[in-house]
């Protein structure tokens, strides 16, 4: 029986994940069906997308608390390398 410790598992898992998000050049969530609440999360994430050039989010429903919370993570210095934000389509 193979047992991993939950906190292990978790470490791989954001591990990876941050490896991932680093290396990507491009994210499409295009009519993904992301609310406020969806895009807050996402931009939680957005720090570790350190050569991200383009961002899709078109056909959306992210209204004005989901474009606060990406607008508070660019402040703070993150997607220094994003050249393409499409936000059409959302309210």
């Amino acid at each position: 029986m193979l047992s991993l410790k939950k906190n292990t598992v978790e470490k791989l898992y954001r591990r990876t994940l941050a490896r991932a998000l680093n290396g990507a050049t491009r994210l499409m969530y295009v009519d993904a069906k992301w609310d406020d609440d969806d895009m807050r999360s996402m931009a939680r994430s957005l720090p570790w997308c350190g050569h991200l050039e383009a961002l899709s989010l078109k056909g959306n429903n992210i209204g004005a608390r989901g474009l606060r919370a990406l607008a508070q993570i660019v402040q703070k210095g993150a997607l220094r390398s994003l050249r393409t934000l499409v936000l059409a389509k959302n309210p």
